[in-house]
């Protein structure tokens, strides 16, 4: 699985990390990514979507991480593919940053 990473020059909460990398998503099971931006994060104020190669949209469990600048995000079971994670976090400065991440499913291993 490989994902990417979009940023804008005025964001406030950038994702730095996710734990995809050691722990890679697998087609056809639900698990738990967490998110780490650069700076604090509310997660009670934040939103995540997940968008697949369709547009199809879907509201995404969230709740905070193992540290301030974590968050946990809960994924449905996916078909391989590609998705966007749409998010909307609250950083400790106060301000709302919308940015996307990209990932890819793949079947092999």
């Amino acid at each position: 699985m490989t994902a990417t990473f979009a940023t804008s020059v005025y964001a406030h909460a950038v994702v730095i990390e996710t734990s995809m990398k050691e722990r890679p998503v697998r087609p056809g099971q639900a698990t738990e990514v967490e998110v780490r931006f650069n700076s604090a994060v509310e997660a009670k104020l934040s939103r995540i979507f997940l968008i697949d190669i369709g547009g199809k949209e879907l509201a995404l469990k969230i709740s905070a991480g193992s540290s301030w600048d974590r968050l946990v995000v809960e994924l449905p079971a996916l078909s391989a593919g590609a998705y966007v994670f749409q998010y909307r976090v609250l950083a400790a400065d106060g301000h709302f940053t919308d940015n996307a991440l990209r990932f890819r499913i793949s079947n092999n291993p």
